[in-house]
């Protein structure tokens, strides 16, 4: 690995301080190094850039202000206040962890790196960033833009898709991070690789780093990081009705075995007697990280008599249209339902 004969790592993470201090983004969970917001802030990012989450955010942490309101609310409350920002089983992941976190640490956040990485849903990155904002611990929090900004600093050719990335690019932060600043530190990593060193046409000259950067001695910045790994997307097919009688649809929860676990659902089957009576199809397409989902939904108008008896089957649930918003949706048939309910109103 070429550069790291150059002396003087920790003269450019005291320079990137400097940056940082004085262009720093207005987050709103930089307020005060609280671990509980700094873990929520986390998890909503995972998915989710910072001008779309902060919202959602400000009225997660609003309701759930603590790990005890988190724990003790009921996981649909829980999967409601997430509603829009996708990827649910993170959402569920929180509450789950809210409640070990009560039960195992009377509420306590957890301060210890190893504690708090055996939370349901926590991983390294986001142990790392805890341990090191809120703890002041000497850990690196390396996520796609510390890769960014540390493959071409150092000029380093691993492939950051490989196993072993992250032990390699965490001692390679290290080596830049003043350790008296640890949270500082990892922060204004991620801001100089969100808001500088970006993946395409990175704005070099405005970053604190350039000096010292291998790749931008050699002008070739746009060939770091490696990622030769393609991750394999699948297509799955997915059907859905929507039975109504122009007041009120039907809907099911889904299982915790399947994607959007615990959210509600269309009906995915119907009789025969009803096949003639579908209006046109929706046809949508959903793309997740690893998959992308062609979903077809028709249309089915009952009378009020029929729907009744539809929902004296097992686990359908019957939801007049002015009470649609109480319930949590996979985001397509949540489009799926605001075009309907628009155009009826």
């Amino acid at each position: 690995m070429e550069g790291l004969e150059k002396p003087g790592y920790v003269v450019w993470g005291e320079k990137l301080l400097e940056w940082y201090r004085a262009n720093q983004r207005d987050l709103l969970w930089r307020e005060r190094k609280d671990p509980y917001r700094v873990w929520i802030s986390e998890v909503i990012l995972q998915q989710t850039q910072v001008r779309q989450g902060a919202p959602y955010f400000e009225r997660f942490v609003q309701r759930f202000p603590t790990v005890e309101s988190l724990a003790t609310a009921s996981a649909e409350e829980v999967l409601l206040y997430w509603k829009g920002l996708g990827y649910y089983s993170r959402a569920l992941n929180l509450h789950r962890a809210a409640q070990k976190i009560l039960a195992e640490f009377g509420g306590n956040f957890p301060t210890e790196y190893q504690q708090i990485l055996s939370l349901p849903g926590v991983g390294p990155y986001t142990a790392s960033a805890i341990s090191s904002i809120a703890f002041s611990q000497p850990v690196a929090a390396v996520d796609t833009n510390l890769y960014r900004v540390l493959a071409r600093f150092f000029l380093c050719s691993v492939d950051i898709s490989t196993s072993g990335a992250y032990r390699i690019f965490s001692e390679l932060a290290l080596k830049l991070m003043p350790k008296e600043w640890p949270g500082e530190f990892n922060q204004a990593m991620m801001d100089v690789g969100a808001s500088v060193c970006k993946p395409l046409a990175p704005l070099c000259h405005e970053c604190p780093l350039r000096e010292g950067c291998l790749a931008f001695s050699r002008g070739t910045m746009e060939e770091y990081p490696v990622k030769q790994r393609k991750t394999k997307v699948s297509t799955i097919s997915m059907q859905y009705y929507f039975v109504n009688d122009g007041l009120s649809y039907i809907i099911q929860q889904r299982s915790e075995k399947s994607i959007w676990k615990r959210l509600y659902e269309f009906p995915t089957e119907i009789e025969q007697k009803y096949q003639d009576r579908l209006l046109a199809p929706e046809i949508l397409q959903h793309r997740l990280s690893h998959r992308v989902l062609n979903i077809r939904i028709d249309a089915l108008v009952l009378s009020t008599w029929e729907l009744e008896q539809w929902s004296k089957k097992e686990e359908s649930i019957v939801v007049p249209y002015t009470e649609s918003a109480g319930y949590s949706y996979p985001r397509p048939l949540e489009r799926y339902l605001e075009k309907w309910l628009g155009s009826r109103s």
